[in-house]
């Protein structure tokens, strides 16, 4: 498969251990991936195909890409209608607001809503996340 996927500029994400939080404002989704899915989204640049993406998955977890194939195709079409993917070959467009995929960890006030929308519990991942002072804000 020569489809290739790249991750929706407008989507921040960060990583937590080894599961990835995934929030695209525009289309109002909050992800939270596993490991695997982890591995996928990070693969998703634009540059690798589905093929290269099932090998490199395979490798990682010990299976054959045959029978990952058709579970990466599956997980980017299901990411893709979420609004978090896009297809390569698409042009992106990109508002001036938009937050850059190297932009650095999300700013402590999403990570509250995140959790929030997950349902995770008081004792969970959020608390890992040191809040900050945050200026400016209305």
């Amino acid at each position: 498969m020569s489809t290739r996927y790249a991750q929706h500029p407008d989507a921040a994400w960060e990583w937590f251990r080894d599961e990835v939080v995934v929030l695209a404002p525009a289309a109002r989704t909050v992800c939270r991936l596993n490991a695997v899915g982890a591995q996928i989204w990070a693969c998703c640049d634009g540059r690798m195909t589905l093929d290269e993406i099932s090998r490199a998955v395979a490798r990682r977890w010990n299976r054959s890409a045959e029978n990952v194939a058709a579970d990466v195709r599956a997980f980017c079409l299901e990411l893709s209608r979420r609004g978090l993917l896009r297809r390569a070959a698409e042009p992106a467009l990109r508002p001036a607001f938009a937050r850059p995929a190297n932009a650095g960890p999300l700013p402590p006030y999403v990570l509250p809503m995140i959790a929030a929308e997950k349902g995770m519990p008081d004792g969970g991942e959020r608390d890992r996340v040191k809040p900050r002072s945050v200026t400016g804000l209305p």
